[in-house]
């Protein structure tokens, strides 16, 4: 999961799209509508535990089974293919590529 969130993440960046920051408490001279950029853990936070939350009525990622992945990750995978995004799920073979 955590591999898909990462490539969804660079994909969305290459796509020019951009987050808006929801630090509040933070002070920025630029507050109001900072943009930034996708990583791993905004893709986690935002997009796949509220869909989690959605399908599965839990938040944590900790407790999701492999069904429940999948379930998650066709959902986000139809909302990003609305989108013209398409990042396919990782393969052991993909995995192993990358590694070398």
């Amino acid at each position: 999961m955590h591999k898909y969130c990462r490539d969804l993440a660079q994909a969305l960046n290459d796509a020019g799209y951009m987050a808006v920051s929801k630090d509040e408490e933070k002070q920025y001279p630029w507050k109001e509508g900072l943009e930034i950029s996708f990583s791993m853990e905004l893709v986690k936070e935002r997009m796949w535990k509220p869909i989690l939350e959605a399908l599965e009525g839990m938040r944590s990622t900790e407790e999701q089974n492999t069904v429940m992945v999948g379930e998650v990750f066709e959902e986000l995978n139809r909302i990003m293919a609305d989108k013209g995004i398409h990042v396919p799920w990782p393969s052991e073979e993909t995995m192993a590529e990358e590694q070398r």
